[in-house]
Parts: C-alpha cells; sequence; structure tokens
C-alpha cells in the first residue's frame, strides 16, 4: 500500500482511505491501489461488485473540487458519489453529519409518534421506558455521538428539538413549556449534556490508557470514613503532571476520525 493509505474491512464492507492534498496525484495514487486490489481479487477468484462500488472525496466546504476524478477497476469506472454509508453512519464530502441527521431526526420522528399515541393509555414511567427503548438506544441518539455529537451546533438543533417534545409528550405539557423542568422532572440528559459526558469520559479513558493515572476517583477512596455522598466524583487535591514519553508515542498508534 501506498504511504498514507489504509484498508479497513468489515463483514462484507471494505474500504480504501487514501491522503493526498493534490487531486491529481490523489486520482494517481488511486488507481495505482485498485489495480493492485484488482490483481488480488483475481489471485483470490474473488469478485467484485462494481454496482454497489463508490468513492468520496472528502474535503472541506471552503475548497471547490473543480476535476472530475476518473477512477478504475478491471476497467470498469467506478461512480463518483456525495456520500457514504459505513457501519450505520454516513459520512459526507464535508464531514458536516447534516446528511446522518437528517435520517436520524426521521427515525427518531417515527419514536415520537409512537409516544404520542401511547400516552393516553399507559403511566408515565411507562412512556419513559419507551423513550429509552424508541430514541435513546445506542444505534440513535448516542452511536457515533462523538463524532456527529460535536459538529455545528445548527446541524444538531433538529434533534434537540425533536428531544425537548419527547419530553413535552410524555409530561402532558403545552408544546411552548419550557423543556429544562421537564428535563429535571424525568431525570433525562439533554442532548448537549449527553455531547459533553461522552466527550468527558473518551479524554479519560485517553489519559488512563497513556498516562496511567487515576486522575478522577470516587470520594469514598480517599478516605475510610463515612460520608452523605460517597458516590461523587472527586478529582486529587495535588497538581496533576502528565509526561508522555517518545517511546509511548511510538508503540501506541490510534486514529480518530472528525
Amino acid at each position: 500500500m501506498a504511504n498514507g493509505s489504509a484498508v479497513i474491512a468489515y463483514v462484507t464492507v471494505t474500504n480504501l482511505f487514501l491522503n493526498n492534498p493534490y487531486i491529481l496525484n490523489l486520482e494517481t495514487d488511486l488507481n495505482i491501489e485498485l489495480e493492485k486490489v484488482s490483481q488480488w481479487l483475481y489471485a483470490n477468484k474473488l469478485y467484485l461488485n462494481i454496482d454497489k462500488t463508490s468513492f468520496v472525496v472528502f474535503h472541506s466546504p471552503q475548497r471547490r473540487i473543480v476535476h472530475n476524478m476518473n477512477l478504475r477497476i478491471s476497467n470498469t469506472s467506478i461512480k463518483s458519489d456525495t456520500r457514504v454509508k459505513y457501519l450505520g453512519l454516513i459520512l459526507d464530502s464535508n464531514l458536516n453529519w447534516k446528511a446522518y441527521i437528517h435520517e436520524l431526526s426521521k427515525t427518531i420522528s417515527r419514536g415520537i409518534g409512537v409516544l404520542s399515541k401511547l400516552r393516553y393509555y399507559v403511566k408515565k414511567n411507562i412512556l419513559k421506558q419507551l423513550y429509552y427503548s424508541l430514541i435513546y438506544p445506542y444505534m440513535y441518539l448516542t452511536y457515533g455521538l462523538l463524532l456527529w455529537g460535536n459538529t455545528y451546533s445548527s446541524s444538531i438543533k433538529p434533534l434537540i428539538i425533536l428531544q425537548k417534545r419527547a419530553m413535552r409528550i410524555i409530561t402532558f405539557s403545552k408544546p411552548d413549556e419550557h423543556s429544562e423542568p421537564l428535563f429535571k422532572e424525568l431525570e433525562i440528559l439533554k442532548l448537549g449534556d449527553l455531547v459533553s459526558l461522552h466527550n468527558a469520559l473518551f479524554c479519560i479513558s485517553i489519559i488512563r490508557t497513556f498516562f496511567y493515572l487515576p486522575l478522577i476517583t470516587f470520594s469514598n477512596l480517599f478516605h475510610q470514613f463515612t460520608s452523605r455522598k460517597p458516590g461523587l466524583l472527586r478529582i486529587p487535591d495535588q497538581p496533576i503532571i502528565l509526561t508522555l514519553s517518545k517511546q509511548t508515542m511510538v508503540n501506541s498508534t490510534f486514529a480518530l476520525l472528525l
């Protein structure tokens, strides 16, 4: 494989990633790599479904791609696309997550429709359980939250509105009623708070993995006395000095797609 390229395979889905700041060089490098893929498939007696094969050029919104790339594999042209669905996430060419959030909004809207019809026949606690079953699940509000949750606030605004609507439906509140007390009453985290929580957990996991320091722990681990709030998280009082050796950087490789 060329420098800056990577192959990621999951079950029947295989992705080839290649990075180059110059579009013409990128096209040349990709065609070379695709020729290698074609030879490998032929040697292993495998068939590539060209109809389900496409490529996406990821770039910033400010950079216009004037050149139309022509990629071929086994003498067959590969179609260009502006987005691709990978492991349930829709990655668009600008990585602004608008396409994925749009699909997510439609899924959540169907769950809210179920809540609005059932709320007259079940109690509030059942509606809350339905919220966690139809709207909150891993594949909906929390799946990939570290990625799409940190996009522009204007992009995730439709999801925030839908979550507030769900709170008003569960509590039989007016459409224009303030949602902050409703979230506290139901003890449900707002989408913005969910994003902050997942960001914090991710940072803690990275720090503990690379620096091996128990930065945050529970209050009852600082002493042996019985206190009123032993389950509260607490940061150590002493100064924290973080050091990262070159050896750690060499032996640890990770990629973060933003």
